[in-house]
């Protein structure tokens, strides 16, 4: 079997250049796949236009760091001037 790759939105696979697959239990081979002929920086703008902007709204530290800017917004007039350039500079938001 000649597993495919989903790249660019879809399937594809290798042109040439196929390796073995291997089953982590048995070591037995389950198929083949190939990565040749794919336009990775292609495949990297891609994933940076798409999948970055989804992969950083759900990202853990992403959300502490927002729940971390609120908590600290609402607490400002008691924190005086606590620097939070460090939460800024995430690029996830701005004030």
């Amino acid at each position: 079997m000649i597993y495919e790759s989903y790249v660019l939105g879809g399937w594809q696979s290798g042109s040439t250049n196929k390796s073995p697959l291997y089953n982590a239990i048995t070591s037995d081979v389950i198929g083949e796949i190939s990565t040749s002929g794919f336009d990775f920086k292609g495949i990297l703008d891609y994933a940076r236009a798409k999948g970055g902007v989804a992969l950083r709204k759900k990202s853990i530290l992403g959300s502490i760091s927002k729940e971390v800017l609120e908590i600290y917004l609402l607490m400002r007039p008691c924190v005086g001037n606590l620097a939070i350039s460090p939460l800024l500079s995430m690029g996830t938001w701005s004030l």
